[in-house]
């Protein structure tokens, strides 16, 4: 049985499970265990100002068994309005615990997204490291939110073919979370995580920011340095509005409500 977790922290329209990565990764392993399916998602800062404007992105961390906090500042977020998450738990950090967990328990795995090449460089990582890992499978369709599911579909059906206990979807955001959302009943009784670039991550394809940026907010400057031209928007221009979102809960949190006449 799932343990029960603790009351969730709003943060902007978001809202957050404030756990360790050891108690999320034995939350995921009891879902795992009985049974019943349902997703795992990891907001960070963007995904918390997307959310304020896309209400199916909202939807899906509405939807979610679980949601940890990627991203340090919405660590000191936490703290601020004066109910702080004990660690950001991100999917890329969390990852190769679980996979830990599931070979320790003789669990399976199937692996959605990122390109057949770091995908098979990533199962035969794994078949060193954790021989006794089952990977059923990977696949690497194309996800278009907006167009047609077809080839999707067809390939996470071939996916639940192979009776995999625990999906990473590794689609990247906010993609993977409308694939979560829109298919979960689809994916029962699998246990699916939504897990971006992690597969690159874990193969050297891409690389991570350094500790120090990470424990210090700064992983989104390193991410940006690695890919200017795709990413200044989002970092410079749309996540602006989290200053906004930070005041507004502090905020609710620390002032008196306005009168009413």
């Amino acid at each position: 049985m799932a343990q029960t977790l603790p009351e969730p922290i709003a943060l902007g329209r978001l809202a957050v499970h404030p756990v360790t990565m050891p108690d999320a990764v034995e939350h995921i392993m009891a879902m795992v265990a009985l049974g019943e399916g349902g997703y795992i998602v990891t907001p960070n800062v963007d995904h918390v100002c997307l959310a304020e404007r896309d209400d199916e992105l909202l939807r899906a961390y509405e939807g979610a068994s679980l949601v940890l906090t990627d991203g340090q500042p919405l660590v000191w977020l936490s703290k601020l309005i004066g109910r702080p998450v004990p660690a950001k738990v991100s999917g890329s950090d969390i990852t190769m615990p679980l996979l830990r967990a599931l070979a320790e328990a003789r669990r399976t795995v199937f692996f959605l997204g990122a390109t057949p090449a770091v995908c098979s460089a990533l199962v035969r990582l794994l078949e060193a490291e954790l021989p006794t890992l089952v990977v059923t499978g990977f696949a690497s369709p194309r996800f278009d939110p907006c167009g047609d599911d077809r080839e999707f579909v067809v390939s996470l059906d071939r996916a639940m073919a192979t009776n995999p206990d625990v999906m990473l979807f590794a689609l990247g955001s906010p993609k993977q979370e409308y694939a979560l959302v829109r298919y979960v009943e689809r994916f029962r009784p699998a246990v699916a995580m939504g897990v971006g670039a992690t597969f690159d991550f874990l193969v050297g394809h891409q690389r991570r920011s350094p500790e120090w940026m990470s424990r210090s907010g700064l992983e989104w400057l390193f991410r940006l340095s690695q890919n200017p031209r795709r990413l200044w928007r989002r970092y410079l221009v749309d996540d602006r509005v989290f200053a906004v979102i930070a005041w507004r809960a502090w905020r609710a949190r620390h002032l008196p409500a306005a009168p009413t006449n």
